[in-house]
């Protein structure tokens, strides 16, 4: 009996944990993620080649410290070696939580995370030249808008679909982070060359343009498909979790030898 009740709670443990796993993996199939925790920026999930250009760690939307990345908006930015080009992700989403130090009242460009080469290839960032506020590209020009306040975090994501040619700006305040507080804002993604093979985060790679991030970069994220709203209201709530490989492995083992034991 006592082995019988062992071996049921192993069971459930290791469901539980596969399940809290399951409801991220199987909503949100992500394939790089940069939690920009730590003294180095690392892709945890994709494994992708990160080269940091002084940008530092910083305090996140909760207060941690050394769990976000700051950029000086002058000459910080972080290369990942990751091609988002829409015949290598046809469809696309991408996020981060994000906090700028620009005001809104400012005339200016800055990107979040960017491949642009000079056609509104895929970059999301704030775009005030027209008072769009947190906006996307688009292929053609700028989607938005979203007006952000000075030192607030936005979890900001959007979408690509070369199929049905549409792309989303998806954008909540850290204090409603629930499907009906983001705002989205959709249009029509025209048909563009292809950018960098590469991705900046806090510049634009197009060099002429640079458009640094002034403010913090934290939680970014991609995925190889177009997540939907209630699954980005998830992941802006309860974060990605990436669970360690030694904790199912061991759960693993340990449920196969209490069931050897009661054979």
């Amino acid at each position: 009996m006592r082995r019988q009740r062992l071996t049921q709670y192993a069971l459930a443990c290791c469901c539980s944990a596969l399940y809290i796993w399951g409801s991220v993996s199987a909503n949100a199939s992500v394939v790089h993620y940069l939690p920009l925790d730590g003294s180095t920026p690392v892709d945890v999930v994709g494994g992708a080649t990160i080269t940091n250009f002084g940008a530092e760690p910083t305090t996140d939307r909760n207060g941690i410290e050394l769990s976000a990345y700051e950029f000086d908006g002058w000459t910080d930015y972080i290369q990942a070696d990751i091609n988002v080009n829409f015949d290598a992700m046809p469809t696309l989403t991408w996020g981060a939580w994000i906090q700028s130090d620009i005001s809104h009242q400012e005339i200016t460009v800055r990107a979040v995370a960017s491949q642009d080469d000079g056609s509104f290839d895929r970059h999301f960032g704030i775009d005030y030249r027209s008072g769009n506020g947190i906006s996307a590209f688009k292929g053609d020009g700028v989607l938005g808008s979203y007006a952000q306040n000075v030192e607030s975090w936005y979890f900001v994501a959007t979408t690509y679909n070369e199929i049905d040619h549409r792309v989303k700006l998806y954008v909540a305040e850290q204090s409603d982070t629930s499907q009906t507080g983001f705002a989205v804002v959709e249009g029509l993604l025209a048909d563009v060359d292809n950018g960098h093979d590469y991705i900046y985060l806090g510049a634009n790679p197009f060099v002429s343009v640079a458009e640094y991030w002034d403010g913090a970069i934290d939680n970014f994220f991609i995925v190889d498909e177009v997540l939907a709203l209630e699954e980005l209201s998830y992941i802006a709530t309860h974060g990605i979790v990436i669970p360690e490989p030694t904790m199912l492995s061991l759960c693993t083992l340990g449920t196969l030898m209490l069931l050897r034991r009661r054979r």
